[in-house]
């Protein structure tokens, strides 16, 4: 990640060096074209307000300056040229010539077959003549002073690639170093058992993953603690559950050994001792539906399936059946509900008044 940073940093330097280089040239360019044409004409002005024979004598004294002077007539033909006098082409369709017959004056940038080099071309109409008097002069555009420059452009690249690396490499590891800070710690951190600390980094992104990280491990945390409150809760329950069994298999274990050593012979204490194992086996059975339901909550595969219950009866079934316990304490129940239907789960509604009764009698007083 490192070396890519830099890549990029210096990757961006070399193209807007090359843009601006291209920049560069493109204005030069067309400064010089612009002043050169100018230049250009300035001078054919001063020809153009000549006569014939002035305008010859000038192109030979331009001709050392290596600039051309061509006279054109109206319908093209090349009346006088101070660099080829044997010049048969028609020169109406010039670009320049062109562009003259319409606005006056023109001006066009190509390469000169005649002179085998680019020229750039300044006409101007003579209405009084009618004839096309024409500059011409080499133009290069900015060759020469961008080769000029090429240098002093290299060595300036040179040094600011230079600079650009040294700072590229720095914000490389200004960047990096709050990363592989950060690594460190989450390496060394034990998630959920201990609280994480990180430095304050300048950088807001960073900042926003540290505490992205010290929220995750708090919510670890969290879950470890709910998950190691479920586990005494599921260890108390299965305990006070385990208890809960031994209580009828006690009672089961006793009344079994009893009828079959035959110590009891009356046919009433044998049908009593039968009740009361049936009643045990009973609550035996209610417990493990209650663990196999709780099992299916937590699998949360249980499906609860619903009923109209009218609660006066259920309450009655449930009195009746507790009715030998409260007798046996010499207890009475009184036992007040109107006529309502609720729609609920049976077994569960039954379970709590089954619950709340029969503890009011286990844990009650005789009389």
């Amino acid at each position: 990640m490192r070396n890519k940073i830099i890549r990029s940093f210096l990757i961006i330097l070399s193209l807007s060096f090359v843009i601006g280089f291209g920049i560069l040239y493109g204005v030069l360019y067309y400064v010089s074209l612009n002043q050169q044409t100018s230049n250009l004409n300035d001078e054919l002005s001063i020809i153009v307000q000549t006569n014939f024979e002035e305008s010859q004598q000038i192109g030979e004294e331009l001709f050392d300056k290596d600039t051309r002077l061509t006279m054109i007539s109206s319908d093209g033909e090349v009346l006088y040229d101070n660099f080829d006098d044997s010049i048969n082409e028609n020169h109406l369709q010039r670009e320049e010539i062109k562009e003259a017959s319409k606005n006056g004056t023109g001006s066009s940038v190509r390469y000169s077959e005649t002179m085998e080099q680019n020229y750039l071309y300044v006409a101007e109409y003579d209405a009084q003549e009618q004839t096309y008097v024409r500059l011409a002069m080499p133009f290069s555009g900015v060759s020469q002073s961008a080769l000029m420059l090429l240098p002093s452009f290299f060595i300036a690249f040179v040094i600011a690639f230079f600079f650009v690396w040294l700072m590229s490499k720095r914000m490389a590891d200004s960047i990096l170093k709050p990363l592989q800070e950060i690594s460190a710690v989450i390496r060394k951190a034990d998630f959920g058992k201990e609280k994480i600390e990180f430095q304050n980094y300048s950088y807001s992104e960073l900042q926003e993953i540290t505490d992205a990280l010290q929220t995750m491990n708090n919510q670890i945390a969290k879950n470890l603690e709910n998950l190691e409150r479920e586990k005494q809760i599921r260890q108390e329950f299965f305990t006070n559950a385990s208890h809960e069994l031994k209580t009828p298999l006690t009672s089961i274990r006793g009344y079994s050994e009893l009828l079959r050593q035959h110590a009891i012979t009356d046919p009433d204490q044998i049908d009593h001792c039968l009740d009361c194992v049936l009643k045990e086996s009973d609550h035996m059975t209610k417990l493990i539906n209650d663990i196999l339901t709780i099992s299916k909550l937590e699998a949360k595969d249980y499906v609860v399936q619903k009923s109209h219950i009218k609660l006066k009866d259920l309450l009655e079934n449930v009195l009746n059946s507790l009715s030998v316990q409260a007798k046996a304490m010499n207890l009475d129940i009184d036992a007040s509900c109107e006529n309502v239907t609720v729609y609920a789960n049976l077994d569960h509604i039954q379970g709590i008044l089954y619950n709340l009764i029969s503890n009011a009698i286990k844990y009650n007083k005789p009389n």
